[in-house]
């Protein structure tokens, strides 16, 4: 999940994105120290690249989404995190959120 994230860091810097929608509709396992990863090191890094906004999906896995409402319960600032249950409440989340759209 650390090099995805990494190259998912590197999309991000080299486009400039402001928002993300991170869907997760289909994840099946995950675990308290991966939520604890993404909530401290990888969403800092992100922000720092200038992401803003990330619509997180979450799994219909009752296991998956306790790590998922851990993760969002810890203090991250920036980028704002949503949560929601399905892609097109998350997209339309994403579509109202107004920022500058930077050109790659």
């Amino acid at each position: 999940m650390q090099a995805a994230g990494q190259q998912l860091f590197e999309l991000i810097e080299q486009t400039g994105a402001r928002k993300a929608l991170n869907d997760n509709t289909h994840i099946t396992e995950t675990s308290w120290e991966l939520a604890r990863w993404v909530a401290y090191d990888f969403l800092p890094q992100v922000a720092e690249t200038g992401l803003d906004y990330v619509a997180w999906v979450s799994s219909p896995l009752l296991s998956c989404r306790g790590n998922l409402d851990m993760m969002s319960s810890l203090s991250v600032q920036r980028p704002q995190v949503a949560i929601f249950d399905e892609v097109a409440a998350a997209y339309a989340w994403l579509s109202s959120v107004n920022v500058p759209i930077v050109a790659p």
